[in-house]
Formats: C-alpha cells, structure tokens, sequence
C-alpha cells in the first residue's frame, strides 16, 4: 500500500487574491495556530490557512492557557490510515505470534501476544470497512431521496436515514 496525502476537512486551495480580499475585509486569517483565537466563541467557525495556501476548518482546543487552533482532519482519511497502521505491523506480529507457539501456548506472554496480534487484525478489518462504508455515504448526493413503492404505503428515504439505517449491502444493491 502506498501512503496517503493527509486531507483535512473543508480543505481547499486559496489564491493571494482571496487571501487579500479576507484580510481587507478584516478577516482573521492565520497559519499561526495561536494568534487572536481566544477571541472567538466556540460557535465560530474557525478556518486556518497553511503555508501552501491551503484553507481548512479547525477547532478551538485549550492547552494550559493557550487556545489553539487545530486542523479537522477527513474522518475518512483517518479510519483508512488507522487500518494502513495496522495492516503494518500484522505480519511482524504474526512472526512474533509463531514464534511464541514453540512455548507454552497457556502462558501470560503467549496470550498477550495472540490478544496484540488478532486486535491488530480487527483494527485493520473494522477501520478499512469504516473507510469504505464513510466514502460510500459521501457519495449520496446531499438531496438524494430513495423511493420504495409498496402495496399500501411508499418509503421515502433521503441521504441521512440511508447513512444510519441501510446496511452496506443495501446501500451498494439500492443507492
């Protein structure tokens, strides 16, 4: 697997023209993730301009008596790089996990070597599978509705009641 190109939410390419018209408009733009944020409420919406003129949607986070800004990063991104992680280490692991079969498979290390290797396993299996079903629902356009005629009634669903309550499979057969 190649690595990915971490990704933040709202991110998008902001040319010096934007960046000046913000700051005429008296703007707080700012790739320093310190400056003027006490002096937002939480409500705002806080955008934060990297070096490469990347603009992103962060949140407030305090840390001792500083107020920082930190980058959102895409939900998706995080759960497919979380299962990269993972899958990583899994055949390391499993050298060590066989390895530890020549001994005693009843003892505490040997079990928790084989709890460490098959976490690993599920971590990748569940964070992968999460990746994928998150970018199956970004792809439900936003006004999408879903309408099943039946006998007496008619179902209408829309992208939200899809996202929560079609099973995966139901979502690659209906949507």
């Amino acid at each position: 697997m190649k690595h990915i190109k971490k990704k933040f939410l709202h991110e998008v390419p902001v040319t010096t023209e934007i960046l000046t018209f913000l700051n005429k408009h008296k703007a707080s733009l700012s790739n320093d993730p310190k400056k003027d944020v006490k002096n937002f409420s939480k409500d705002h919406t806080l955008l934060f301009v990297s070096d490469d003129n990347l603009m992103y949607k962060g949140f407030h986070v305090t840390i001792g008596k500083e107020v920082r800004i930190i980058p959102e990063p895409d939900p998706i991104l995080v759960y497919f790089h979380t299962a990269y992680m993972s899958y990583t280490q899994l055949a390391e692991k499993k050298e060590i996990l066989i390895n530890w079969t020549k001994t005693t498979l009843g003892s505490e290390p040997a079990i928790s070597k084989l709890y460490e290797y098959f976490g690993l396993v599920s971590s990748f299996v569940i964070f992968l599978f999460t990746a994928i079903e998150a970018t199956m629902n970004r792809c439900i356009p936003e006004k999408y509705t879903l309408t099943i005629p039946q006998t007496y009634k008619t179902e209408i669903y829309f992208k939200e009641l899809i996202e929560r309550n079609f099973s995966f499979d139901r979502k690659l057969i209906e949507t």
